[in-house]
């Protein structure tokens, strides 16, 4: 009966600390998807910040170039 009851124990012990195991991998990975999450939200934001620049860019070499062209038209017309 002693056996019995010191088997029971130790079975109940034994899941009890697959369930604290269960438990950490649980947390362990809602913090790795956090930092992904991060990971993902600093990627979109850095990239916007880039197409933001490219877009400025290209906007900027357009005025020049619109400028450019309206001076030459300026220069032929007035010569």
């Amino acid at each position: 009966m002693k056996e019995q009851i010191r088997k029971a124990e130790e079975e109940r012990k034994k899941d009890d600390d697959d369930d604290d195991d269960a438990s950490k991998g649980d947390e362990e990975m809602g913090v790795l998807l956090g930092y992904i999450d991060e990971a993902i939200d600093l990627a979109d934001t850095v990239s916007t910040e880039e197409q933001t620049k490219r877009d400025a860019e290209v906007a900027a070499t357009a005025d020049t170039k619109e400028d450019q062209e309206y001076m030459e038209r300026m220069r032929q017309a007035y010569g």
